[in-house]
């Protein structure tokens, strides 16, 4: 049997899994990213990869890739993460991490943002498989986004698309971001926003949140908070409804925006939002169209670690497709360079009383003509440019032979006064002549 490890690497623990086909993880290792100390994660990773593969032998499976989901920007290409000063895991960062475990395993490997990875997993295998369109929010410690059309992950110029969370939801009075713009939908909505406005005001505000963390104000995380605001508590209520009517106003703009087939909420934090999920799309109807919005799945998942190594193991048949598919593409382009380029150059003039004053409308009449005719021809024959002087049209065509632009004329009804295979041409950057 085959299989694949998916590796999720978070601020304090890093997971691998092995996960088969059907997307079933079949087993998961984790460890703290930190377990020997500062600075050694990247070890951490390649050993937690390294037992994900001992237990694959041990289980008769043969793993075809290993796939890594990091929270950072990834040049994909490369495998190596973009260094931010505000990374949780900013060690990786200029680490060519693909190469290196690649370099040690012998087996292909694939590095990606993780919110990416996890939604090429949802589509995969998920609550998402096989959507046309999809936009996943990962709202962790802090918020992580992806966009999906159909198969295509959509990674953006410089590997930062689908960072939904830092869409500015109020810019007039919003708190400043990790990203420096202002009143991002991550800056009121995340476990690190959440829990240290709590601890900030746990104490002055009389919260229970105090003694839900044994009297240590440092110890209240996102959790207590949503806890609390069940238990009623009106510091822990007013954060919850903050960061409910943020992820409102966020999902509106994705309704808007893109109109996805499904919205796929998942990360640490989901399993507190998902009994208010209702409340949160009836939110989301004050800004959103409403027409879309009722037309969306909205599905909000729990982030555990089976979903997050899932993430990890669908980029590396996601990868594999794609590079194989431009790899391909390269091909096909090389291929008709070079034929194009071996193949003889020809102008040709033909002599059409006055097509100098043809109106506009009449001369593109005549081109579509000509590239229909060109069509039925095959692509041996290309037509690559055209001039009109007066009584005259000189064009110019690639062709293997005279006998092509002949047929060309005759059935395209346009007439050949001279025809000349190019020689030589002049490169005007060096007056030289070069073969055509």
């Amino acid at each position: 049997m085959r299989a694949l490890v998916g590796v999720d690497v978070g601020a304090t623990s890093i997971s691998g899994g092995l996960v088969n086909a059907a997307g079933d993880v079949v087993a998961v290792e984790r460890r703290a990213t930190h377990a020997r100390g500062k600075g050694t994660a990247v070890e951490t990773l390649l050993e937690v990869v390294g037992a994900a593969l001992a237990e694959a032998r041990s289980r008769a499976l043969t793993v075809d890739g290993i796939g890594v989901g990091l929270a950072g920007v990834v040049a994909v290409e490369t495998g190596t993460m973009a260094d931010y000063s505000r990374s949780h895991v900013r060690e990786f960062a200029n680490v060519p991490l693909a190469e290196r475990i690649t370099a040690a395993t012998g087996l292909p490997a694939f590095v990606d943002n993780d919110a990416n990875a996890l939604a090429l997993a949802e589509r995969a295998f998920g609550v998402a498989r096989g959507a046309a369109s999809l936009a996943l929010l990962a709202i962790g410690t802090e918020i992580g986004g992806a966009v999906m059309i159909g198969e295509t992950l959509m990674r953006g110029r410089s590997g930062f698309g689908g960072e939904l969370g830092h869409i500015p939801i109020d810019f007039m009075r919003g708190p400043r971001c990790i990203c420096g713009g202002r009143g991002c939908a991550g800056a009121y909505l995340g476990g690190r926003v959440m829990a240290a406005a709590a601890r900030r005001r746990a104490v002055r505000a009389r919260s229970k949140l105090v003694a839900m963390a044994n009297g240590d104000p440092r110890a209240i995380t996102s959790e207590l908070v949503f806890e609390a605001a069940r238990l009623d508590d009106p510091l822990a209520r007013g954060l919850v409804d903050r960061a409910c009517e943020a992820l409102a106003a966020l999902l509106a703009v994705i309704v808007n925006g893109l109109d996805p087939e499904v919205v796929v909420v998942t990360g640490g934090v989901a399993a507190s939002l998902e009994p208010l999920r209702g409340d949160i799309i009836q939110r989301a109807a004050r800004y959103a169209y409403a027409m879309p919005l009722a037309r969306t799945r909205i599905e909000v998942v729990s982030g555990d670690k089976a979903r997050t190594v899932r993430g990890g193991a669908a980029l590396v048949p996601y990868e594999l497709r794609r590079r194989a598919s431009d790899a391909l593409r390269r091909v096909a382009y090389n291929s008709d360079t070079r034929r194009e380029r071996s193949m003889p150059k020809y102008v040709i003039e033909r002599e059409i009383p006055g097509i100098g004053a043809w109106p506009a409308d009449k001369l593109r009449a005549a081109a579509r003509r000509s590239v229909d005719v060109l069509h039925k021809l095959g692509p041996q024959i290309q037509w690559q440019e055209s001039y009109v002087t007066g009584d005259r049209l000189y064009c110019v065509y690639i062709a293997p032979d005279e006998t092509l632009i002949r047929q060309h004329a005759a059935e395209g009804g346009f007439p050949v006064t001279r025809l000349s295979r190019v020689a030589a041409e002049i490169d005007p950057t060096t007056a030289e002549p070069q073969a055509p």
